[in-house]
């Protein structure tokens, strides 16, 4: 575990120097929608600054960033973060000067996922009355298994069984029939929602990702990738896929803490 936390907090800290560059609001300018084609599901990427939320990049013991204007938020020592909120423009400069700061960086906010309309396609079902190794309808629209050899090694007895798989997305359907008998973990780090996805007439990209890994063999809908895997579903985007660099780190330190074999 000390090895994954030790290539975590590097990846954390290399990400963070990054952003120190970009500590003057002035510099950090939120970027638009990305051109080109549109289609189902491409990410359009939007960056924003949270305002008065920010990221402290710390040595030793979290520091008293009252001292600043400033509350402290999360504490994630083992990566040596912290978040913390102030509504003092000068937070930033303060703050770095408090003994154990390293430096402190704005949190931001991006959209990683464009979410899509839900629809039924009644055509999907004939289409998918072909060839199929499993019971589960949809098999033949997953053209991602004959890519990968998956009913090769379901045949050869490799259907996940004893991997636990952290899946980091928007929310998710937990009661699902195609997810919830997998289902053995789930926690939401965005504030104000639960893990449970409630945004009406829009897909739920977390329960496609988490179906897309484990979804059951079980006869109905899809089947995943790791049938008989445990999922442990983090929440770090909110319904409609928007979340925080914090969100994102405190997810994946979850994922740590709770065994997670594979962190997606």
């Amino acid at each position: 575990m000390s090895g994954i936390t030790s290539k975590i907090g590097l990846t954390v800290g290399t990400l963070s120097v990054l952003l120190t560059a970009c500590v003057s609001e002035n510099l950090f300018q939120p970027v638009g929608p990305s051109t080109g084609s549109a289609r189902s599901g491409a990410v359009e990427t939007s960056i924003t600054l949270r305002k008065g939320q920010y990221i402290i990049i710390v040595s030793g013991d979290q520091p008293p960033v009252v001292k600043a204007n400033g509350r402290m938020g999360s504490s994630l020592p083992a990566v040596g973060l912290a978040t913390a909120t102030s509504s003092d423009p000068n937070f930033a400069a303060k703050a770095a000067r408090i003994a154990g700061v390293r430096s402190v960086i704005p949190d931001f906010e991006a959209q990683f996922i464009n979410p899509v309309k839900e629809y039924t396609d009644e055509s999907m079902l004939e289409q998918a009355a072909v060839s199929n190794p499993t019971n589960d309808p949809l098999f033949a629209l997953q053209w991602g298994h004959t890519a990968i050899s998956s009913p090769q090694a379901w045949a050869a007895g490799y259907q996940g069984a004893g991997a636990r798989v952290a899946v980091l997305d928007g929310g998710f359907d937990l009661n699902h029939p195609d997810l919830a008998g997998n289902i053995v973990y789930s926690r939401s780090f965005v504030p104000g929602e639960a893990t449970q996805y409630a945004l009406p007439g829009v897909g739920s990209h977390g329960t496609h990702t988490a179906g897309t890994v484990g979804a059951l063999d079980n006869n109905i809908g899809v089947v995943g990738v790791a049938p008989k895997a445990s999922l442990l579903l983090i929440k770090v985007l909110e319904d409609r896929d928007s979340g925080a660099f914090s969100w994102l780190i405190q997810g994946v330190l979850d994922a740590v803490d709770q065994k997670a074999d594979i962190i997606s």
